[in-house]
């Protein structure tokens, strides 16, 4: 296929393609005002790059190969948190997950055992935040806190959260049908907006959803509110059973 002066191939437009899919989720993924400045300045440094390779400009052509190397490593320094946040969202494909070897049994968590618990931290406004995993490992967060590795009994919950404990700030990780960890500190996205009467606890909670596939249950020490957290979104002003079905309902999920 020939347009002007330029002969192009199927495999050219193929190529193209699948480029500018690439680039669209990367964009879509890493929704930030420096991200999208870094995917811009890459777009100008590559067609600069091209422009001087055409015009067989030797030397700069050397000092652009060299600039790329250490920008390369640059670029995964600074953007970090905004590739992991990539890998994490993308590693969710559903082919993937069956061939994952790690599986998700929801009975494990023991949910009638955790609601009575959060029941009487409701009702008593007792600050709680309790994470389910799910398929990915939240280990790099559980090795941080205070390790368990207990039962799931509602007394051991309303132990860890009572207001004296010093395990009660953070959240506890269940996983694996065990408590696995308390007094964990979870990632907080502070560019999040969310009303003002949210603190802490919502904010980490939304944070963690977004990067895990984790179910997160909030209970507000200043209302007794109970919320939950699952990929990005925070349902509010439950009631007991209501969180229930939907913990229960974004497990099976």
């Amino acid at each position: 296929m020939e347009i002007g002066f330029f002969r192009i191939s199927w495999t050219d437009i193929l190529d193209i393609g699948l480029v500018a899919i690439v680039l669209y989720y990367a964009y879509n993924s890493l929704k930030s005002q420096m991200a999208n400045l870094l995917l811009v300045a890459l777009f100008f440094f590559f067609l600069v790059y091209q422009i001087v390779h055409v015009l067989q400009m030797d030397l700069l052509m050397h000092i652009l190969d060299r600039f790329a190397e250490i920008g390369f490593v640059i670029v995964i320094v600074i953007f970090q948190p905004e590739i992991r946040k990539f890998m994490l969202t993308y590693s969710h494909i559903p082919l993937l997950d069956r061939l994952r070897k790690q599986s998700f049994n929801p009975e494990n968590v023991h949910l009638e055992e955790v609601m009575i618990a959060v029941k009487v931290m409701a009702a008593t406004h007792t600050g709680a935040l309790i994470v389910f995993q799910k398929r990915n490992s939240l280990e790099e967060i559980v090795k941080k806190g205070d390790r368990i590795d207990s039962e799931i009994n509602s007394r051991i919950l309303l132990t860890i959260f009572q207001k004296n404990s010093p395990m009660h700030d953070g959240a506890v990780i269940i996983a694996n049908g065990k408590i696995q960890s308390a007094r964990c500190i979870l990632p907080v996205d502070t560019t999040l907006q969310l009303p003002e009467h949210y603190g802490t606890r919502h904010r980490a909670a939304i944070s963690l959803a977004n990067e895990y596939d984790s179910v997160i249950i909030v209970v507000s020490e200043e209302r007794g509110e109970i919320s939950v957290a699952y990929k990005g979104n925070l349902q509010t002003q439950l009631d007991t059973e209501q969180a229930k079905n939907i913990v229960e309902a974004y497990l099976l999920n």
